[in-house]
């Protein structure tokens, strides 16, 4: 999905479909195609209306918002505004809370961000605002402690400890070697 003239066709196709004989949740996953093509066609804007639009008419969608925080992370990696970083840090999470196997394995990544945290303190609070949903691997939220990320990965150790005393009754484990 790399070349040019496939991606324009795809954009085609996509935006010749008639969405009236689809479920939500199909119509959803059709925004949520049109928004990779348009972001893999560097029209960054567009590509957010339509992840945007996906999660309206579905905010189900695991596959949204793995796909909206990846284009939130990328954008961030652009601009280095924050706000992006926590957009992307409130997508991945959802896209864990809905059940995307995909979005449990960026939950490092979630971690990472938060060594770049600013004084406003938004990206911990997108992951406070979640942590109900997600439960993260110790060993994942130690490598945070160094980074900056003490205050809000000691608050989902504890939360974690509490509710889960055995690794082994979270479902939502990541396993790494």
């Amino acid at each position: 999905m790399h070349a040019p003239g496939e991606l324009t066709l795809g954009l085609h196709l996509v935006n010749s479909t008639n969405l009236d004989y689809f479920q939500p949740q199909h119509q959803a996953e059709l925004f949520r195609l049109k928004g990779q093509f348009m972001q893999a066609l560097g029209e960054r804007d567009q590509a957010n209306s339509n992840y945007s639009t996906a999660l309206t008419i579905w905010d189900q969608l695991p596959d949204g918002w793995l796909s909206w925080g990846s284009h939130c992370d990328e954008m961030y990696e652009s601009s280095g505004n924050h706000a992006w970083l926590e957009y992307a840090v409130s997508c991945y999470l959802q896209a864990v809370k809905h059940g995307s196997c995909a979005g449990r394995t960026m939950l490092p990544r979630v971690l990472h961000l938060l060594s770049f945290e600013n004084d406003t303190g938004a990206v911990g609070r997108a992951l406070d605002r979640k942590l109900n949903a997600v439960w993260v691997r110790v060993r994942a939220l130690g490598l945070t402690l160094q980074h900056g990320g003490e205050m809000h990965c000691s608050r989902c150790f504890l939360c974690s400890c509490v509710v889960l005393p055995s690794p082994t009754s979270s479902p939502c484990l990541i396993e790494q070697s």
